[in-house]
């Protein structure tokens, strides 16, 4: 059985204030996504149209590099991968052994606010699915 099935309702739920959370702390975010490692989008908020079911599986495949890389290169687990560019930021960081969070910023947004608040999100995702390994 996949993660995204095995999220209860009410925890979901809980996803789905955390992110709302998130956005209006940064402020300059557009979206945040949850989905499992594997790629399966859980819960995403947003600001603007986006394709979840295509953003968790890009994320899962993006930090599984990392991970890769990482490993590679003798480091312990990636913590996050960034993807900048002139039109915004995405960070894709851990939540726990089993969840992904994805961030999206906007252009211009302050990239050490997306990481940091990112990190913390994904502190407080992984201690609701009881994933603090």
């Amino acid at each position: 059985m996949s993660e995204a099935r095995a999220v209860s309702d009410a925890v979901k739920q809980q996803f789905v204030d955390e992110l709302t959370d998130l956005l209006d702390t940064i402020g300059a975010a557009n979206a945040a996504v949850v989905s499992t490692v594997d790629g399966l989008p859980v819960v995403h908020v947003a600001r603007s149209e986006i394709s979840a079911d295509n953003i968790a599986a890009m994320s899962a495949s993006m930090l599984s590099l990392g991970d890769a890389l990482g490993g590679s290169s003798r480091h312990k687990q990636c913590d996050h991968v960034l993807s900048q560019s002139e039109t915004g930021t995405i960070v894709v960081i851990h939540a726990g052994p089993t969840l992904i969070l994805t961030t999206i910023g906007k252009p211009g947004v302050n990239v050490g606010t997306v990481l940091v608040h990112s990190k913390y999100s994904a502190g407080r995702l992984a201690g609701l699915h009881g994933d603090n390994a």
